[in-house]
C-alpha cells in the first residue's frame, strides 16, 4: 500500500469536515489499581466554533478520592488569529506543523533548510509507521515509541516536563490539581517507557479511533518499584 497516497487521502477527507463528534476515554492503572479515569463526550463545529463537552473524571490516588462531572459549551472560531486576523483554510495543527518545519519548535533550522528538515522528519515518521489492512476493509496504522526518531522522543519528553514538571507547581494549588500533577510526574519518571499509537481508518478514509498506550516502571523515594499503565482512546462518530 502506498503510504503517501493513504496519508493524503486521510488528510484531505478530514480537512473537509466541519463537524466532529466523539469521545475521549483515559484510564491510568498503578500496580493493578485504577487511580485515574476520564470520559469526555465532545462535539465541535468548525464552521461556527461551537464546542460542547460532557466530562466525567475520577481520581483515587495517594489515599485521596475525587469525582467530578461537568458540562461546558462555548464558541471560539478555530480559524481566528489571536490578533484578530483570519487564517481561513488553515487548521491550527497544520499551522503548528508548518512552524515546526521552519525550526520554531526547537529543531534549530530556518528557511529552506527548515522546510526540508520538516519534510525529512515527516517522511521518516511515515516510513516507521506500520500499515495493516483488516478483513472489514479498515486500516490500522501502528507506531511504537522505540520506532520514533530520537529527536521526536526528546521533544515529547521535554514538552511533557514543561507541562507537568515541578516548575509548574505553585504553592496553594487546589489539592486535586496537585495530585493530578503528582500522577503526571510519576508517568514522566517512568524508566524505559513503552509508548504505542494505533489509528483505525475506515474505508471512507476517515479516522475512526486513535488508541495510545503508555507503560513502564517507576521507582519511588522508598526505592519501591511500581508499574504504571496509561490507556487513552479517542473515537470519532460520523453520520
Amino acid at each position: 500500500m502506498n503510504k503517501i497516497k493513504l496519508m493524503y487521502d486521510i488528510a484531505k477527507t478530514m480537512k473537509e469536515k466541519e463537524l466532529f463528534n466523539g469521545s475521549l476515554q483515559v484510564e491510568c492503572v498503578k500496580d493493578l489499581s485504577t487511580v485515574f479515569q476520564m470520559n469526555n463526550e465532545f462535539s465541535k463545529d468548525l464552521s461556527t466554533g461551537l464546542t460542547k463537552a460532557n466530562i466525567k473524571t475520577k481520581l483515587d490516588y495517594e489515599g485521596k478520592s475525587f469525582k467530578h462531572e461537568s458540562s461546558t459549551e462555548f464558541t471560539h472560531p478555530w480559524n481566528s488569529h489571536p490578533h484578530g486576523h483570519r487564517n481561513k483554510g488553515k487548521h491550527p495543527h497544520f499551522y503548528h506543523f508548518r512552524h515546526c518545519g521552519n525550526g520554531q519548535c526547537g529543531h534549530g533550522h530556518s528557511g529552506l533548510k527548515g522546510i526540508f528538515s520538516g519534510l525529512t522528519f515527516a517522511f521518516d515518521l511515515l516510513n516507521r509507521t506500520e500499515i495493516t489492512e483488516q478483513p472489514d476493509n479498515t486500516i490500522l496504522m501502528t507506531l511504537e515509541m522505540d520506532q520514533l526518531p530520537k529527536e521526536l522522543q526528546k521533544m515529547l519528553t521535554h514538552k511533557f516536563k514543561e507541562e507537568y514538571g515541578e516548575e509548574q507547581e505553585q504553592e496553594g494549588t487546589y489539592r486535586t490539581h496537585h495530585h493530578g500533577h503528582s500522577l503526571m510526574k510519576e508517568l514522566h519518571a517512568l524508566e524505559n517507557p513503552s509508548l504505542k499509537l494505533i489509528s483505525r481508518i475506515n474505508k471512507n478514509n476517515e479516522i475512526e479511533s486513535i488508541d495510545v498506550t503508555l507503560s513502564g516502571k517507576q521507582i519511588d523515594d522508598q526505592q519501591e518499584i511500581h508499574v504504571l499503565n496509561l490507556n487513552a482512546k479517542i473515537t470519532f462518530l460520523y453520520n
